[in-house]
């Protein structure tokens, strides 16, 4: 049930857009190619967002004829090491336009774990998922964290993994962001988050 109310705020958004952009924008989209990206919400979307999470990333893309399906997962780094603990994947036949929101809150003051939420759908359905995270608590101090979206302009989708948005947290005076070569080559740069305590990667893929 926790992942239901992030549902329906993303059901709202994308029906809010498909009236606004009516069916004459649907066939344009066949003849346009695939892409992502950041998503701009209004003040009401962020408002209904921003209701049931700390933070969010959100992302519209719009598909041609050549991809029908979408899997969205999380990746977990410690010091440059994939962690066993990665996040849970999803996927979903797409078609058209579609959204992915990925959603974090605290489970409780001081817990040390992270509840997060998954949306991925477009006009022929969708659906989410949620889990918790544990994040090991160095010091008292608490963490210092770090929300970079990677895709922000609408980029063209292929058939490589993409890299959404990442998610630095350090527990030290300061934190700088990822050099942006890493997320050129993920699996061959993993030297360059080594220095960083947890790095977390929302992926995604089309087919």
């Amino acid at each position: 049930m926790a992942v239901f109310g992030l549902i329906l705020a993303a059901i709202f958004i994308l029906s809010a857009c498909w009236n606004n952009d009516g069916a004459a924008n649907a066939s344009k989209s066949l003849s346009r190619d695939s892409t992502i990206a950041s998503a701009e919400l209004t003040d009401r979307d962020q408002t209904m967002i921003y209701a049931m999470s700390d933070h969010a990333f959100v992302f519209n893309f719009n598909l041609t004829k050549e991809y029908e399906e979408a899997t969205v997962w999380l990746e977990k780094y410690e010091n440059g090491q994939l962690s066993h603990d990665s996040g849970s994947s999803m996927s979903s036949k797409v078609e058209g336009e579609g959204m992915i929101i990925f959603s974090t809150s605290s489970v409780s003051p001081d817990s040390g774990q992270e509840h997060f939420k998954m949306y991925l759908g477009a006009e022929s359905g969708g659906g989410g998922l949620s889990f918790i995270q544990d994040i090991s608590m160095i010091d008292e101090e608490g963490p210092i964290t770090l929300r970079e979206t990677i895709v922000n302009e609408k980029v063209p989708i292929s058939e490589e993994d993409m890299v959404l948005a990442s998610t630095v947290i350090e527990w030290s005076d300061s934190v700088s962001s990822i050099p942006p070569d890493f997320y050129e080559d993920v699996e061959g740069n993993l030297s360059m988050i080594e220095e960083y305590d947890i790095v977390y990667l929302l992926r995604a893929r089309f087919d």
